[in-house]
């Protein structure tokens, strides 16, 4: 087991002030420092090994697939059969891939690079695609992602637009660039500000819209919004704390490497989480709901139990998280285990 440096434990950004509470997010970003993080003398410094590759196959089957198995999770539901989970996903691959193709024609820089740029987009829209699914029905989801084609098609058909956006491109990364981890501290506000994000789609699954009543107020179990974010915060910082940690990286994986997988399941597993949350909670107040039809005193009954239910939902949310991801990450092939050395490949010709 890797340990943390003797100074980078002592930084103020690593860990917090004797006797001082801690975030729950700063705790697992803790946990995370002290099994994954390497001195600048220990780091791995081949940036081609086998090992980066089948983790970079892992990230990018992570991209595509992840936000897809969101739409089923939401529509059809994770209680769907296999059959409706198969035709689900096969429409919004086939109109992921046909939304690349478009804007992949549309840049056209040589053959090559259009086809480089059909695969990475194909990872990037699945994110819209998934959203779109969730929000669809099966009368209208055809026609919404056709909207969104006609509207792609349009935009990228400016001859202006390329060379704008690559100048608005070319300005954020000379204010912001990469900043490559050899220090604790960039692998700590890294990592942290992977676990903020997923803080903030917590917030975007208490309000959302299919959670409201008539009037506009979520369902909350009871609770202000804020103590219902602070509660999944907490219970999904537990789920991957405990998932980060576990996971054993090859040695041949530099600190910047391994941020970078890192990062890529906190987003992802925030997103399965929220997710879930939703499903869950939909089915709740479909429940409590449907007592009305029964009675008002059973309408009341129901809603008294379905507002102490929160702890049930975050179980569920949490039990889906773990074994989805646990899931995508297994069938992308990436588990940390370092390929023959002979395998390794070489950095590319220049």
């Amino acid at each position: 087991m890797a340990s943390l440096p003797a100074d980078a434990a002592q930084a103020g950004s690593v860990s917090a002030a004797a006797g001082a509470p801690q975030h729950p997010a700063a705790q697992v970003v803790q946990k995370v420092m002290e099994q994954h993080f390497r001195d600048a003398s220990g780091d791995a410094k081949d940036l081609y090994s086998a090992a980066w590759k089948d983790a970079n196959v892992s990230i990018r089957y992570l991209n595509h697939m992840g936000p897809l198995m969101l739409g089923i999770i939401q529509r059809p539901g994770t209680n769907a059969s296999m059959e409706e989970r198969k035709i689900a996903l096969e429409f919004m691959i086939a109109s992921t891939d046909a939304l690349a193709k478009v804007m992949s024609d549309r840049f056209r820089v040589s053959p090559n690079a259009k086809a480089y740029d059909r695969v990475e987009l194909n990872s990037m829209l699945s994110h819209i695609v998934g959203r779109i699914w969730e929000n669809s029905t099966a009368e209208n989801q055809q026609a919404r992602v056709d909207d969104f084609v006609r509207t792609v098609s349009a935009v990228f058909s400016d001859p202006d637009f390329l060379s704008r956006r690559q100048a608005h491109a070319e300005m954020m990364m000379n204010k912001a660039g990469y900043q490559r981890v050899d220090s604790p501290e960039t692998m700590n506000t890294r990592i942290q500000l992977a676990m903020h994000q997923a803080t903030l789609r917590f917030f975007e699954s208490v309000t959302d819209q299919r959670l409201q009543n008539s009037k506009g107020m979520p369902f909350a179990f009871g609770q202000k919004k804020t103590a219902v974010v602070q509660a999944m915060q907490a219970d999904f910082t537990d789920a991957m704390s405990a998932f980060l940690t576990d996971m054993k990286f090859s040695p041949a994986l530099s600190n910047d490497q391994r941020t970078v997988v890192m990062q890529s399941w906190i987003r992802h597993a925030s997103e399965i989480y929220r997710a879930e949350y939703v499903a869950s909670t939909q089915r709740v107040m479909e429940w409590f709901r449907a007592g009305q039809a029964i009675s008002q005193a059973t309408f009341e009954s129901r809603f008294a139990t379905a507002s102490n239910s929160l702890p049930n939902v975050l179980s569920k949310a949490r039990a889906i998280t773990v074994e989805t991801l646990s899931d995508l990450v297994a069938v992308a092939g990436f588990d940390g285990i370092a390929a023959p050395v002979e395998q390794d490949e070489q950095r590319p010709a220049a």
